[in-house]
C-alpha cells in the first residue's frame, strides 16, 4: 500500500462481495451497441457525397459542387466586389474595374455599364443593385458617388456632390446602397464616414445647391460621421447594410487594416445593438471570431451569411451564434479551388450561393447535391461468422432545415430492405453479417444532412454462447474490425477498417462524442470517434431514438446509448493512481465490461475462467491500494449499487 493513502474500512468485505458475485449463477444475453463512425474506408461505394472531416468530425454529407463560374481571360483584369441574382437568370456583377455586368447563365454580357462606354466619371466601381423599376444603383467609392442609371443608360438620380466631404448632400468613401421599400437610400460610407445612413431620395434636385440635400435630407443613421469607434453608437469601418423588414438594420463593420470591427451587427432604429457575431476588436477564423468581413445578409429563415475578406470564407449562422454552413478557409470538404477575398454574396431563390471571388477574379455560384448515397461493407459486428440477434439500427445526424437521411439494410447479403426513415427495429431478425446503405436528401442546395454515425442493437442469437470478446488491449474490439470475414458481394476488409494510425480514445471520451454542432467527434460507446467499439464496450439503456438528432438532442442521445459504465467512471480521470486508462480499460473491463454489456441486466455472461482471471487483477489492485480512494469508492458503488441495489 502506498504510504499515506487511508485504505478504505470495506477493503476486504466489499472484494469477497465481487467473488460471490462473479462466481453466482447462470448467463444471461444481454444487448451490445456497436457503432460505425463515418470515413472513407467504411464504405464500398458513393455518390455525390462527401465522406471524411465534416466541421471537426467525422461526417458524410451531400457533396459540395461548382454550378457557375464566371471569369474573364488572364490578360483581361476583373474583379468583382458585388454580385446579386436577378429575377431573370442573370447575375449582376460590380467590378472594380469600373464597370457593371449584367451576365446571363451562358456567360454571356447582355447589359453593361462601364467608364469606358458610358460614364468616364466612374472611378472605383464598389456595389450595384438592380431596382424594381429596371434601373440600376451603382456605388462608386472613389468617385465618392451612389447613383441610379435607366437601361438605356442615362443618370436620373445621384446622392454625392463633392469628394471626401460631410457636407450635405456629400459622401467620403461609400462602399454600398440599397433602395429601400419607402423609397429612400440606405448607404454605407466606410472610413471617414464611419456611418450607415438613410437618405430621403426625393430631395435630389439636380438644379438646387448640392443637388437638393440639406441636413435634414439624413432621416437615419448609424455611427457619428469622421469618428472611429466600436462604442455604442460608433462604427469603426462598415462596409455593407441591410435594412431588415422588422425595421432594424444588419450592418457589416469590417474595422478594415485597423482590426477593431470585426463584427455584424444588428441595431434598431434607436441605435441600440440588439445581435452581433464576431467578437468586437479580436481577429480570428474560428466560429466566434472573424477576419475583415466584407458583407452580411439576413436570410428569411432568420440566420445570416457572411463573407470575409481576410478569413476567406463564407459562413452561416443562426440566431445563436452557432455555424451552420462554411465554405473556404479552414473547412476541409474539397471545393473546386481555393476562394481568396471574398466581397459579396447573395442567396438565390433555388438555396444555391453567389460569391464574388475577388482573390481569384471570379464569381462564383455554389450549392450542395440534393440527392446522394453511400453504402457500407459487409459488417460483422465485431463477431465473424457468429449469428447475431439484431434488435435495431440508428442513424445519428445533424439535422439542417429541409434535410432527411433514410436508412436501408441488408442481412446476409440479401435484399435491401427500405427503414422509412434513419431507423429500424426488428423482432426476432437474426443474421451474421449486416450492410446499411445511407441516402441523403435535401429540398435545398443551401444545405446538407451530416451524418456522424451508425448504431447497431445486437446480442449473440441465443443458441450461440458466443465467443469471448475479441477485442485489443482495451477489453473491446477497437475498431469493431473483422479481418476474417468476408463479403459474399465484395472484397472490401470488413466493418470499415480504419486504420492503425488512430489512438482508441474510447477509455477516454465516454459520452463525450455526439456533438450536434458539428465541434466534438461522435464516439461509440467505449470507443473512439476514429475506431468504434467492439462488442466488448458498449452497452444500451434500453433503445434507440428514432429520427435525426435535431438541435437539443444529442445530449438525450447521448444518455441513452452511453454505457453505465463509461459514465460512472469519467470521475477517476484525474486520480493519482494507475493510469485511468489501464484502470477502465485494463481492470474494470476484464471484469465487467467484457463480461456483460450491460448491467442490472441479470446475471454476468463470462464464462467462470474468465471471471477469474477479472477477479484476481481487481482484487489485486483494489487490495494493495493501486486503486486511488475515488478509485475505491467507484468500486463500492460497483459492487453495491449496481448488483446489491446498496448505496454507497
Amino acid at each position: 500500500m502506498r504510504a499515506g493513502r487511508t485504505a478504505h474500512p470495506g477493503r476486504w468485505l466489499l472484494p469477497l462481495l465481487l467473488v460471490a458475485l462473479l462466481l453466482r449463477a447462470p448467463a444471461a444475453h444481454a444487448d451490445r451497441l456497436w457503432s460505425d463512425t463515418p470515413e472513407p474506408a467504411t464504405f464500398s461505394s458513393s455518390s455525390d457525397v462527401y465522406v471524411g472531416e465534416v466541421r471537426g468530425g467525422p461526417g458524410v454529407t451531400l457533396a459540395r459542387q461548382l454550378i457557375w463560374e464566371y471569369r474573364r481571360p488572364a490578360n483581361d483584369a476583373f474583379e468583382p466586389f458585388s454580385v446579386a441574382g436577378l429575377d431573370n437568370g442573370n447575375v449582376l456583377v460590380a467590378s472594380r474595374t469600373n464597370e457593371v455586368l449584367e451576365i446571363s447563365p451562358s456567360k454571356r454580357v447582355v447589359w453593361s455599364y462601364t467608364r469606358l462606354t458610358d460614364n468616364p466619371q466612374l472611378v472605383n466601381v464598389y456595389a450595384a443593385e438592380r431596382l424594381p423599376n429596371g434601373n440600376t444603383l451603382i456605388t462608386d467609392r472613389r468617385a465618392d458617388f451612389v447613383i441610379e442609371v435607366t437601361p438605356d443608360k442615362q443618370v436620373v438620380w445621384r446622392y454625392g456632390v463633392n469628394t471626401n466631404s460631410l457636407a450635405p448632400g456629400s459622401l467620403i468613401d461609400p462602399f454600398s446602397a440599397t433602395r429601400l421599400p419607402n423609397g429612400n437610400t440606405l448607404i454605407t460610407d466606410n472610413r471617414g464616414g464611419n456611418r450607415v445612413i438613410e437618405v430621403r431620395t426625393s430631395d435630389y434636385d439636380p438644379a438646387a445647391p448640392n443637388l437638393g440635400y440639406t441636413a435634414e435630407s439624413i432621416v437615419w443613421q448609424y455611427g457619428q460621421a469622421g469618428v472611429q469607434g466600436t462604442s455604442p453608437g460608433l462604427l469603426a469601418s462598415p462596409r455593407h447594410a441591410q435594412r431588415l423588414s422588422g425595421g432594424n438594420t444588419l450592418i457589416t463593420d469590417s474595422g478594415d487594416q485597423t482590426g477593431t470591427g470585426n463584427r455584424i451587427i444588428e441595431v434598431t432604429s434607436a441605435g441600440q445593438i440588439v445581435w452581433q457575431h464576431g467578437i468586437t476588436g479580436e481577429t480570428g477564423v474560428d466560429d466566434l471570431r472573424l477576419d475583415r468581413p466584407s458583407s452580411a445578409v439576413r436570410l428569411p429563415n432568420g440566420n445570416t451569411v457572411i463573407v470575409e475578406e481576410d478569413g476567406e470564407r463564407m459562413l452561416e449562422v443562426n440566431r445563436a451564434g452557432e455555424v451552420v454552413d462554411w465554405y473556404g478557409g479552414g473547412e476541409p470538404v474539397p471545393e473546386d479551388g481555393a476562394v481568396s477575398k471574398l466581397r459579396s454574396v447573395y442567396r438565390t431563390s433555388s438555396g444555391t450561393t453567389l460569391i464574388a471571388d475577388q482573390g481569384n477574379e471570379r464569381v462564383i455560384e455554389v450549392g450542395y447535391a440534393l440527392t446522394g448515397t453511400v453504402v457500407s461493407h459487409s459488417l460483422s459486428l465485431g463477431l465473424p461468422g457468429v449469428e447475431k440477434t439484431v434488435s435495431a439500427m440508428q442513424v445519428v445526424y445533424d439535422a439542417r432545415p429541409g434535410t432527411t437521411v433514410r436508412l436501408e439494410y441488408a442481412l446476409d447479403g440479401g435484399e435491401w430492405i427500405d427503414a422509412g426513415g434513419p431507423s429500424a427495429e426488428f423482432e426476432s431478425v437474426t443474421a451474421t453479417t449486416v450492410r446499411y446503405r445511407l441516402t441523403l436528401e435535401s429540398a435545398s442546395a443551401a444545405y446538407t444532412p451530416v451524418v456522424r454515425g451508425v448504431y447497431v442493437r445486437y446480442d449473440v442469437a441465443p443458441d450461440d454462447p458466443g465467443p469471448v470478446d475479441p477485442g485489443g488491449p482495451d477489453g473491446g474490439d477497437p475498431g469493431g474490425g473483422d479481418p476474417d470475414s468476408e463479403d459474399p458481394d465484395e472484397e472490401e476488409p470488413d466493418d470499415g477498417e480504419l486504420g492503425d494510425d488512430d489512438t482508441d480514445k474510447g477509455t477516454d471520451e465516454g459520452t463525450d462524442g455526439l456533438s450536434q454542432d458539428g465541434g466534438s467527434r461522435p464516439s461509440g460507446p467505449g470507443g473512439s470517434a476514429r475506431r468504434p467499439a467492439g462488442p466488448g464496450s458498449g452497452s444500451t439503456t434500453g433503445g434507440t431514438t428514432p429520427g435525426g438528432l435535431q438541435s437539443g438532442e444529442a445530449e438525450e442521445m447521448t444518455r441513452k446509448i452511453a454505457p453505465v459504465l463509461e459514465t460512472d467512471v469519467q470521475s477517476l480521470d484525474d486520480t493519482d493512481g494507475l493510469p485511468f486508462g489501464f484502470v477502465r480499460g485494463t481492470l474494470l473491463e476484464a471484469t465487467v465490461g467484457g463480461a456483460a454489456d450491460r448491467l442490472g441486466s441479470g446475471a454476468l455472461s463470462t464464462p467462470l475462467s474468465g471471471r477469474l482471471t477479472g477477479l484476481i487483477l481487481l482484487l489485486g489492485a483494489y487490495t494493495f491500494g493501486f486503486i486511488t480512494p475515488s478509485g475505491q469508492m467507484f468500486v463500492a458503488r460497483l459492487i453495491g449499487s449496481r448488483m446489491l441495489g446498496m448505496r454507497y
